[in-house]
């Protein structure tokens, strides 16, 4: 996943830096990084990050509020 599509991911889901990284448990400065590619998105992180994205949209709870 480039930083791009982790960025597009997260606001589509309706979440803040800090929203992700709680669901994440990283820190907001990190979720910064992998946005900016200053650090890579490691492989466990990226498939859980779809997973619990898939989630909350199939609940209807993408975050401060879905369109």
């Amino acid at each position: 996943m480039t930083p791009d599509q982790f960025n597009e991911l997260r606001r589509r889901a309706g979440l803040t830096q800090a929203e992700a990284a709680k669901w994440l448990g990283v820190t907001r400065v990190t979720v910064a990084r992998w946005e900016t590619g200053v650090r890579a998105i490691p492989e466990p992180t990226v498939r859980l990050w779809v997973r619990l994205v898939a989630e909350a949209r199939a609940k209807g709870k993408g975050g401060r509020g879905q369109s």
